[in-house]
């Protein structure tokens, strides 16, 4: 249920940045969900699963734990792309938690200047 008066602007980043299932919540009670859905859910999901994709097509042929185990020997390297894919998804990552923030800020600040 949308929320009836002002909201918490420090409640509602918590639960953005803290729990994914509560930025659902906190987005719905400024009845911004469609759009957090468009512009923050719907592309994360995207980009993981490229990064599943991606990481899975990399792995090695052989199905054995022996052949799984040994990305983590010491000495080994990490593959170039493996390395690249990580990287690149922690940016992403990183900059769809900001834009949550950033929306979720803009926002609930639009919601509570209705109710002043």
């Amino acid at each position: 249920m949308p929320a009836d008066g002002k909201i918490s602007l420090a409640w509602q980043i918590i639960m953005v940045i803290l729990i994914p299932i509560a930025g659902i919540w906190a987005f719905y009670r400024i009845k911004r969900l469609q759009k957090a859905f468009l512009y923050i859910i719907l592309p994360q999901t995207a980009i993981t699963a490229l990064v599943f994709a991606s990481v899975f097509a990399t792995m090695p042929d052989d199905e054995s734990i022996d052949s799984l185990q040994s990305f983590d020997e010491p000495g080994k390297e990490i593959e170039p792309i493996v390395f690249a894919i990580t990287m690149a998804s922690s940016a992403l990552g990183l900059g769809i938690t900001a834009l949550s923030i950033y929306l979720i800020i803009k926002w609930s600040e639009e919601w509570n200047r209705r109710f002043e």
